[in-house]
């Protein structure tokens, strides 16, 4: 069988468990109908290694479910309305245990980033077109290599952080670096924000910080003012109380 490439037309159009199995059988892998429990699919990664992929309910993230079955190391898991994808991989590290821990690699991606044209998608691509029928390496080598998604957040980050700067008003240029020091202080609370979330310490909730401010700030409001940084002080308040 010749191999094709999946592509962003194929994610795009990614609304169903087969949706996402026929992609991955254009690299080779095999449907295992019969080994699928509700939710889910089976393919074939290689003679005793297989992916599932699962169908979450509402409310429910990948995090709920973290491959256990020995043969089956790696779930991919979609959001229940097919927007965001997570795989998850169940590995065993020997860093200073003698029998070792089991732990969970993890990597996203979303329909959404498919719509721009950046070197994010491309890395996505490269990364799921890694994957073929016999070599489940690809999972643990490829797949979770973080090097290149690294190199692109420090440089997303980095636009962001001076495009920013160029919108603050009420600091005279004067002030030296005081623009960048006040933009890099709102920077780090949003990414400590959106840190506690990933740890699901906002009402359990995983998409907390999107859909909230819309609940308890007026139309016109100013998000930051009204929700994110009274959030921010708020819960460190709480953490500092004895």
């Amino acid at each position: 069988m010749t191999l094709q490439q999946i592509t962003a037309s194929d994610i795009a159009g990614w609304d169903s468990l087969q949706d996402i199995a026929n992609s991955f059988e254009k690299r080779g892998l095999k449907p295992r109908p019969k080994l699928g429990g509700d939710n889910e699919l089976v393919v074939q990664l290689d003679d005793d290694e297989f992916i599932v992929i699962v169908n979450a309910g509402p409310g429910e993230t990948a995090t709920d479910f973290k491959p256990e079955n020995r043969s089956r190391h790696t779930n991919l898991v979609a959001t229940n309305d097919f927007e965001t994808f997570t795989f998850i991989t169940r590995v065993r590290s020997w860093e200073g245990q003698q029998h070792g821990r089991i732990k969970h690699q993890k990597i996203s991606f979303s329909k959404e980033q498919f719509t721009r044209d950046s070197g994010e998608k491309n890395t996505i691509l490269q990364k799921l077109n890694s994957i073929e029928y016999g070599s489940s390496a690809a999972i643990y080598d490829t797949l979770y290599d973080t090097q290149q998604v690294v190199k692109e957040f420090y440089e997303q980050f980095e636009e962001l952080r001076t495009d920013l700067i160029q919108e603050v008003t009420g600091i005279p240029d004067d002030r030296g670096d005081a623009k960048q020091r006040y933009v890099q202080v709102i920077l780090d609370r949003m990414i400590f924000l959106y840190f506690i979330q990933e740890k699901r310490l906002l009402d359990r909730n995983p998409n907390y910080l999107h859909e909230q401010p819309n609940e308890v700030v007026d139309e016109g409001g100013d998000h930051y003012e009204e929700f994110y940084e009274p959030l921010f002080f708020e819960y460190h308040r709480r953490q500092a109380k004895p």
